[in-house]
């Protein structure tokens, strides 16, 4: 550019004046728009003096700056002190380098999988086409879509899109510097896109619309290869107008993936069935998302005691799920709960309060792995009560437990001596007693509680 014409655009004179955020772009024309294949920036703080030469093949003079001077101090540089060059680095130990390094743990996914062989509706793989770049440029497994499932919290709703080998880096078509995803749905004649071309913040829209309203989250989990995109429920009722509780149907569901480069972009992949019935999604229904619940009970238990119920849990994926809350409950008893530990494994100590007889045992598991539930039968059998009795200085008497020798308070005995009767009721420690003349033979009995504790008698010589 001429230097006059520099000078009337900025409306300055330049000479002498430092020229800074210098750089340089290479692109490709291609069907009407331009793709970077390059950058070159000058370093942060480098200027060229207007009116200046620079020899050639050298580099323009970065700009003076607080912290390079301190950097040329040699008050302020560690390599310039003796002790400093002849204290061996942590790299150099040869204790260090012998020890063998064992390899880093594969890493986790960062959200909930489908189960294997479970989803909303599968695609076709090896079909992912930008339709743009270089000839014979194929598929991209990084924009390969292969399934969608949809999934529900109280809070939010999710797609999860499967995709063939998902990977943090450009797109495998050269051409492209990123890539994108899209999960679609309708609610009634409302259609929803959500939005995102990395994990955080998404963008929603309805009816083709950026919708503010919309609360949009993304995570691209390379470790399960899927790219999950979700909305909160409240902000997609609050933009909708309408409610969506779980059973609500969201329908048209679908996927895109879009390979992305500065200057445009291109659609890739389509996930969505032939049978519209396919891509239907009901709220609430995580039938692929639920954590394995292995559960070991007893078969019978006794009304008052507590049964030990172990758990195992493991993710849909079949990864332990640590670290997750479970809970168990017999019939209208209260409820255990405990927390699966390292192992995925957790004891339940559930307490018996209902009747005998045949009782649900319910145990279910929530958190990070998603929810479960498991339901089995547990046979509440009565009590077994034992009767202990005791003659001392005119007094009989008798201490009623359980067959597991706990007190049992607030229940009535009856001692029969002489042809009468006497009643009295057990206190804190289960003991009750009477006077009766020294001799007497005395029958003490307990005539049980229907359906929890069971009827015993015992006899005494005071």
């Amino acid at each position: 550019v001429k230097q006059a014409d520099l000078e009337k655009a900025v409306a300055a004179k330049l000479a002498g004046k430092p020229l800074s955020g210098m750089g340089a772009r290479t692109l490709e024309n291609y069907k009407a728009f331009g793709l970077a294949w390059d950058f070159a920036d000058a370093p942060e703080g480098a200027v060229h003096v207007f009116g200046t030469a620079c020899k050639a093949g050298a580099a323009p003079k970065p700009a003076p700056s607080p912290s390079a001077s301190a950097a040329a101090s040699p008050s302020a540089s560690p390599s310039a002190s003796p002790s400093a060059s002849a204290s061996p680095s942590a790299s150099a130990s040869p204790s260090a380098s012998a020890s063998p390094s064992e390899p880093p743990p594969p890493p986790q996914p960062a959200v909930p999988v489908p189960a294997a062989g479970c989803f909303g509706f599968q695609d076709e793989t090896g079909d992912s086409d930008a339709a743009v770049g270089p000839a014979g440029a194929g598929d991209d497994p990084d924009l390969d879509l292969t399934s969608v499932t949809g999934r529900t919290t109280d809070k939010d709703v999710f797609g999860h899109l499967g995709v063939a080998e998902l990977s943090s880096g450009p797109s495998a078509l050269p051409v492209f510097t990123g890539h994108r995803f899209e999960y679609e749905f309708s609610v009634g004649e409302r259609v929803v896109v959500l939005s995102a071309e990395e994990t955080g913040p998404g963008v929603g829209t309805v009816d083709g619309a950026v919708n503010e309203t919309l609360v949009v989250e993304a995570v691209f989990d390379e470790p399960s290869s899927q790219v999950v995109l979700g909305v909160d429920r409240v902000s997609l009722v609050k933009a909708l107008g309408t409610s969506l509780p779980d059973g609500a149907v969201l329908s048209g569901t679908a996927g895109r993936s879009y390979a992305v480069s500065p200057a445009s972009e291109s659609e890739a992949d389509v996930a969505s069935p032939e049978d519209p019935r396919q891509a239907v999604y009901v709220l609430g229904d995580n039938e692929c998302f639920r954590p394995a619940l292995s559960v070991t009970a007893p078969g019978e238990v006794q009304t008052s005691d507590v049964a030990l119920v172990s758990i195992a849990l493991s993710t849909s994926d079949g990864r332990v799920a640590k670290g997750q809350t479970v809970t168990g409950r017999i019939g209208s008893g209260r409820t255990a709960t405990a927390t699966t530990d390292g192992s995925g494994l957790a004891t339940l100590r559930v307490p018996v309060s209902d009747a005998a007889g045949a009782r649900e045992l319910l145990v279910q598991s929530s958190g990070s792995a998603g929810d479960g539930e498991l339901r089995s039968t547990v046979r509440v059998l009565v009590e077994q009560t034992r009767l202990a009795l005791r003659s001392s200085g005119g007094a009989v008497t008798g201490t009623l437990v359980d067959d597991d020798g706990r007190a049992l308070s607030g229940q009535r005995l009856v001692f029969a001596f002489g042809g009468r009767s006497v009643a009295a009721t057990t206190d804190s420690r289960g003991r009750a007693a009477v006077s009766v003349p020294a001799g007497t033979v005395v029958e003490v009995s307990y005539a049980g509680r229907r359906g929890h504790l069971a009827p015993v008698k015992a006899r005494v010589t005071a």
